[in-house]
């Protein structure tokens, strides 16, 4: 049973944990901020909080599960949120009686990520609210202004603000803070500021990459390992709570568990079987003074990307090292290690010296076994769904008649051998293997029976739908995420495609009227529905 106090989680995207001058400026480094300091010095600071992936919407759902990133996707375009795979701390809190409100400016939460958290409905939204495009922080502002009077008690409220380039952020913040004060009193109130990422700092190589109309061009934030990038301000207060400063390495997974145990509900969750898939643990013990083991030896594992995905690096990091594996150098595979108490700014690349030799291995050995702790966390949902997918589609003649299974996916190594594995695991007595041309099995006359096809299809990719069904009697299409395919998906995909360009602002106006793009959020909807 919860104790009744409130939450309130206010995040703000893209917020490194170091000082800087001004955070609001258009081109300079984006770093902590001094409202951040003044609400630390009322609550619990958490020095060294590392985020499980350096993009927004991998980290948000992250942080909201309680469960490593890579874990969560085969792929960024085919995520989506499935109440049976796992937890989410709405989810959780609304199953405990709480009212549950979420407002975010980016639209991949409103829509490609929904159900990782609750979004306020379209009655709160100013008339002027884009609903297929990224909000300016003042909607945020007003949308909070419109669900105040309706909040109800115990409520849940995450506010996700814009970090980047807003002047009025620190002003905006402040404002927040004090309106919600209004409605929910310390005395029983849980408050937690953060952000989900960090942001390099200017001078990192590669960085910024050129000028361009008199102005910087960033290369994406989200390939960065640094400590600017990977390390998060991290701050709680609570009714009671000690006023300190906390320099053990936490983790961003660590909030979902802590929250739980603020409001009385965690060792009641830890019962439930779901909860065997956290990533993170409560915090509380740690703020209460003592050491659990588990934190002492600690490793955290952040990405850049999920397993199906190119520019995938991961950072494996403990209290005082970091070692990165990125597979997408230009010199193929690639290792680096750093030395993070004599090398905080991380220039000197450590991985050949001798002197770290143990260490690294160390790293190392954490880095292959949470890869394959994600291997098994994934196979075992995805395989269900496979299971699940066959019994529709073949007879029990025709499944026992199979003698090949042809499996196509125009994807990364890796997720190749892990969806050959899955398939293998369903037909243990079938050959199965993975092809890269469906040309070559095509055959003369009556499509063979007693061989099935799988075609694994990226949705942002296809053009039209694939020829396999005339080369074999048996075909599955299937997205990255196992969900079947259908010809509606294959117009929604289009559809995606037209986003990104709206997003990108190589808008086609001809698209652009209010009730296309009406008619095109109403779709994405249906789509996560279906």
């Amino acid at each position: 049973m919860n104790n009744g106090n409130n939450i309130i989680w206010i995040l703000v995207d893209a917020i490194g944990n170091y000082s800087c001058e001004d955070v609001s400026s258009e081109l300079g480094d984006i770093g902590r901020m001094k409202f951040m300091d003044s609400f630390a010095s009322e609550g619990v600071d958490f020095l060294n909080a590392i985020t499980s992936a350096t993009s927004t919407s991998m980290s948000i759902s992250s942080l909201m599960s309680g469960i490593n990133a890579y874990n969560l996707s085969r792929d960024f375009d085919s995520f989506l949120y499935d109440r049976q795979q796992y937890d989410t701390l709405c989810e959780v809190l609304k199953r405990n009686d709480y009212n549950v409100y979420s407002i975010s400016f980016a639209i991949d939460l409103r829509y490609v990520f929904k159900g990782i958290v609750h979004h306020v409905p379209r009655k709160y939204w100013p008339k002027k609210c884009d609903p297929i495009k990224a909000w300016e922080n003042v909607d945020v502002d007003r949308i909070l202004d419109n669900l105040l009077p309706d909040l109800k008690q115990p409520f849940f409220l995450f506010l996700h603000y814009n970090g980047r380039r807003d002047a009025m952020i620190e002003e905006r913040l402040v404002k927040a803070k004090n309106k919600l004060s209004n409605v929910s009193e310390d005395c029983k109130t849980i408050w937690i500021i953060c952000s989900d990422h960090g942001m390099p700092k200017l001078w990192r190589e590669g960085f910024v990459e050129k000028k361009e109309n008199g102005k910087d061009l960033f290369r994406s934030h989200d390939l960065f390992m640094t400590d600017d990038n990977i390390r998060i301000p991290l701050i709680f207060k609570y009714p009671s709570c000690p006023t300190k400063e906390i320099e053990t390495m936490v983790g961003s997974v660590d909030i979902f568990p802590t929250l739980l145990d603020l409001v009385g509900i965690y060792e009641e969750y830890l019962a439930d079987q779901r909860a065997n898939d956290l990533s993170g643990f409560s915090l509380l013990p740690l703020i209460n003074g003592k050491m659990p083991n588990y934190l002492t030896e600690r490793y955290i594992r952040t990405d850049t990307r999920y397993i199906a995905q190119a520019n995938r690096m991961t950072s494996i990091r403990n209290q005082n090292y970091k070692y990165i594996f990125n597979s997408n150098s230009v010199f193929g595979e690639e290792e680096l290690f750093y030395d993070l108490k004599n090398d905080p700014s991380e220039l000197t690349n450590t991985v050949h010296d001798s002197r770290y030799s143990v260490a690294i291995e160390k790293h190392k050995e954490h880095f292959r076994r949470s890869g394959v702790e994600a291997f098994i966390f994934q196979e075992k949902y995805l395989h269900k769904k496979f299971e699940e997918i066959v019994s529709r589609k073949l007879s029990n003649k025709k499944h026992s008649n199979l003698k090949e299974v042809l499996i196509y996916v125009d994807s990364l190594g890796a997720f190749n051998s892990f969806v050959k594995q899955i398939v293998e695991k369903s037909f243990p007595a079938v050959k199965v293997k993975v092809v890269s041309d469906v040309d070559h099995f095509k055959g003369n006359g009556v499509p063979p029976e007693n061989v099935l096809g799988i075609y694994f299809i990226d949705k942002n990719k296809i053009k039209r739908k694939p020829k396999l069904g005339s080369y074999i009697a048996n075909v599955i299409y299937l997205d990255l995420n196992f969900d079947t395919v259908y010809d509606l998906r294959f117009r929604i995909s289009r559809l995606f495609i037209l986003l990104k360009k709206i997003y990108s602002r190589r808008v086609f106006y001809f698209y652009s009227t209010s009730a296309v793009k009406k008619k095109i959020a109403r779709m994405l909807e249906g789509y996560q529905r279906n």
